[in-house]
């Protein structure tokens, strides 16, 4: 009784060993160099980013005047800190340029504007001594920041 040499049986399986190992290796790879150049693509709005992009977190000092801009471009504020020195007289420039309503809101010292789409309004308050949280009534965990004195 014959028997097939051994590396006549693994030749015959090397195919199917060297697709599984194209499948395991070589796909992956391809999938993730797509995703890179797809995610590296024009966006046709000047390459800025998308309008639910989280805000970075940049400490944001009031200038001289007390005056802040602070924008809510859809479900995010343009600022994640505002910084002011305590005790001063802060005015907060506050616009919506997303699609929804938002607030600027600050319990501690009973700050609460609210501003349909496409509106802007002013608030105007004394900057607390200790940190305090602004944030946006209806998304309130989306849209948040912080008052930071000593700035």
């Amino acid at each position: 009784m014959a028997t097939a040499p051994t590396y006549r049986l693994q030749d015959a399986n090397r195919p199917e060993e060297d697709r599984m190992l194209w499948r395991m290796l070589v796909l992956p790879v391809l999938a993730l160099a797509l995703a890179g150049v797809a995610a590296c693509g024009d966006d046709d709005d000047g390459g800025g980013p998308s309008e639910t992009t989280a805000p970075a977190d940049i400490a944001t000092d009031a200038p001289s005047d007390g005056a802040t801009t602070v924008q809510a471009i859809d479900f995010a504020f343009d600022k994640a800190s505002i910084g002011g020195e305590a005790g001063s007289t802060v005015e907060i420039d506050f616009s919506n340029e997303g699609l929804a309503t938002h607030t600027f809101t600050v319990d501690e010292i009973d700050v609460d504007l609210q501003l349909s789409p496409g509106e802007s309004g002013t608030v105007q308050f004394t900057f607390p001594d200790e940190s305090f949280e602004f944030y946006c009534r209806f998304h309130p965990t989306q849209m948040r920041g912080t008052l930071e004195p000593g700035g």
